[in-house]
């Protein structure tokens, strides 16, 4: 029993307050509905050091679900910077493979995994694990379709 009380009180320490709510933007690539394949990290993604407030969620990639990574910030500004901090981290750092209105870098995160992100507008998004570099563009495609569809 008392394993059971230490597992629910990490649990609990990692929920929002009931006085919060999760911004509307929660739901850009899911239904809002749907919320039970998404997680938040307010103090940040272990593997992306330096990355807040960022939510993950289950999402179809070439019918594969995968899992996504999003968040926006209040500029663009905002969203550069953390964005750059993000992609230059000296420990593990990206390599930018567009650098239009849509920056978008990768880095290989397993032998069989890679790390795609994007920064557009107030947007940070990507995928955290690609099979292929391929599957990753094709994420980032989605993801900054649906993004501008909204």
């Amino acid at each position: 029993m008392k394993d059971f009380q230490y597992f629910a009180r990490i649990i609990e320490s990692g929920m929002l307050p009931v006085t919060q709510t999760l911004p509307e933007y929660c739901a850009l690539f899911g239904r809002k509905e749907f919320r039970n394949d998404m997680m938040y990290f307010p103090d940040g993604f272990a593997e992306l050091t330096g990355l807040k407030e960022v939510f993950i969620r289950k999402k179809s990639v070439n019918s594969i679900l995968r899992n996504i990574i999003f968040t926006k910030r209040d500029s663009r500004a905002a969203a550069m910077r953390d964005y750059n901090l993000l992609i230059n981290d000296k420990e593990s750092p990206f390599i930018l493979s567009n650098s239009n209105d849509c920056q978008v870098a990768f880095r290989k995160k397993t032998n069989e995994e890679y790390i795609y992100l994007a920064e557009y507008r107030e947007w940070i998004f990507g995928i955290i694990d690609a099979a292929t570099m391929e599957e990753g563009v094709a994420a980032i495609n989605i993801l900054e379709k649906e993004l501008l569809n909204n």
